[in-house]
C-alpha cells in the first residue's frame, strides 16, 4: 500500500503483485522475505526489499527492489533486479515478469500514453495528438518491442498500432479529478521488450512482457517470446513512479 498526503494511491491487496511465468504451466509469485532502510539522510531515503520467486517452495529467481525517496520530490525511483538462483536448473526460460499495482483512483479514469501516435498523415510528432487522452473504457498500453520500434493498443476499440523508426517515451499517466499517477520505464529501448498497461484499476509494469498475451502480442516478427537465464545471471530494470496533480495534456505529463 502507498499513501500521499493522507490519500491512498496504491491499495493494500491480497492478490499477487509480483508475477512471473517460465516454462512451467503455473505462474510463480514474488515473495517478500525482508525489507530494511538501507540509507537515510536529510535528502534521501533508500528502502531495500528482497525475496524470491518460488515454485512449489523451490526458489527459482531471487529478486530485490531498491526504492529511492527524495526530499521535496513527489516521485520514487525504483531499481528491480532478478538473479537466476535455481539450484537444480542450469537455465530457466523467463516467459514474463510483471509488477501489478492496484490503484485507488476514482472513476471516470483518464489516461495518457508516452508515445508518438499515428495521425491521418502518418506517424506524427508527439505534440500532434494526445494518445488515449480521454476516459478509459478498456485496456490500453504501450510496448517497446526493440530499438526504434514500439506499439500502442487501446487508443481506439480493438486497435493495435506498430510504430517503426521511433522509440516510445516509456510512460503511462492515469488520473481522476484530483490525482494523477505516472509510471515510467527508464530507457526501455535498452531493455526491450518492456511494456506498460492498465486494465480497470490495475496498472501493470511488464519488465518482460508475455508476448502471447492479448494486447501484448508483438507485431514485430523479430521479437522472441522467452528470455533464457543461466545460473548466476542478473538483470536490473530502472523505473520511476510519480504522484501529483492530474495532467490532461501530453507535455504536462512528459
Amino acid at each position: 500500500a502507498f499513501s500521499i498526503a493522507g490519500r491512498s494511491v496504491i491499495a493494500d491487496s491480497t492478490e499477487p503483485q509480483l508475477i512471473a511465468t517460465t516454462d512451467s504451466p503455473a505462474p510463480i509469485y514474488g515473495q517478500i522475505e525482508d525489507a530494511v532502510i538501507e540509507e537515510r539522510n536529510p535528502m534521501r531515503l533508500v528502502v531495500h526489499v528482497h525475496g524470491h520467486y518460488a515454485l512449489a517452495d523451490e526458489p527459482l529467481l531471487g529478486w530485490q527492489v531498491r526504492m529511492h525517496f527524495f526530499l521535496n520530490h513527489s516521485y520514487v525511483r525504483l531499481y528491480h533486479t532478478i538473479v537466476q538462483e535455481s539450484p537444480r536448473h542450469p537455465t530457466i526460460t523467463l516467459r514474463s515478469l510483471r509488477l501489478s499495482l492496484p490503484l485507488e483512483l476514482d472513476r471516470p479514469l483518464h489516461g495518457l500514453l508516452g508515445s508518438v501516435v499515428p495521425t491521418e498523415q502518418g506517424c506524427g510528432p508527439r505534440q500532434s495528438r494526445d494518445p488515449a487522452a480521454d476516459m478509459l473504457t478498456g485496456p490500453v498500453g504501450l510496448m517497446q518491442t526493440q530499438s526504434q520500434s514500439h506499439q500502442v493498443f487501446g487508443i481506439a476499440p480493438d486497435q493495435q498500432v506498430q510504430i517503426k523508426e521511433a522509440n516510445c517515451f516509456g510512460w503511462i499517466h492515469l488520473s481522476d479529478q484530483r490525482l494523477g499517477v505516472t509510471a515510467k520505464l527508464i530507457k526501455p529501448w535498452q531493455s526491450s521488450p518492456m511494456a506498460l498497461s492498465v486494465d480497470g484499476s490495475i496498472l501493470s509494469i511488464h519488465l518482460y512482457p508475455d508476448l502471447e498475451r492479448p494486447g501484448l502480442t508483438a507485431m514485430d516478427s523479430t521479437s522472441v517470446a522467452g528470455v533464457p537465464l543461466n545460473q548466476g545471471v542478473a538483470k536490473t530494470h530502472e523505473l520511476a513512479l510519480h504522484v501529483g496533480p492530474p495532467c490532461s495534456r501530453f507535455l504536462a505529463a512528459d
